[in-house]
């Protein structure tokens, strides 16, 4: 992947000699083709299950509530993309469990809750956006409150399976947050 990165990066910047410019270019490519290949790897997954629209709405939902409002970060991006598929596979079978809706409602409701107490996790090397905090803060919450109201939405509009994938996401996605609040502060502590 690194080849393919320094040649749109020379493509993208043939003249560059800012060498901090052409860094900058260059994780940036690599996290836009990293989210490329991972995010088609879910989704192959999510066919290879059965289950492609159910796998889409729990990488939209959580890609949306990660991207706004942060969580763990895996330490490369294998192990990101292998915490992701399980996550994939998991979600899936309890999709197919056929938890009651009810049941799904209480739990994402309580994720949220949590997502909403808790909207932002910064990764350490994220630190720079602190000055950000409250402006970040604000927009996690208010994409958190929309994805309820979607969920709201579907669910009485009778979409009941993207309803679901909707519902375990939420709860992935606070897994997820709670982790990186947990190991943050303990990080911080040192």
């Amino acid at each position: 992947m690194s080849l393919a990165v320094q040649r749109i990066t020379e493509m993208l910047l043939p003249e560059a000699t800012d060498e901090q410019e052409r860094d900058l270019l260059k994780y940036g490519c690599e996290l836009c083709l990293y989210t490329m290949i991972s995010t088609t790897g879910l989704i192959l997954l999510g066919m290879l299950w059965g289950d492609l629209p159910g796998t889409v709405t729990m990488i939209t939902v959580f890609y949306l509530l990660q991207s706004f409002g942060g969580g763990y970060h895996a330490s490369s991006h294998i192990k990101c993309f292998s915490v992701m598929s399980v996550a994939v596979i998991i979600g899936i079978g309890l999709m197919r469990c056929r938890l009651s809706s009810l049941c799904l409602a209480i739990l994402s409701s309580i994720s949220a809750l949590f997502l909403l107490l808790f909207p932002l996790a910064l990764h350490p090397n994220k630190q720079h956006l602190v000055i950000e905090q409250d402006r970040l803060r604000k927009k996690s919450r208010l994409i958190t409150a929309a994805i309820l109201v979607a969920a709201i939405i579907l669910k009485v509009s009778g979409s009941d399976h993207i309803f679901r994938a909707g519902c375990i996401a939420v709860f992935f996605s606070a897994i997820s947050r709670f982790t990186g609040v947990w190991v943050y502060s303990r990080c911080q502590r040192r």
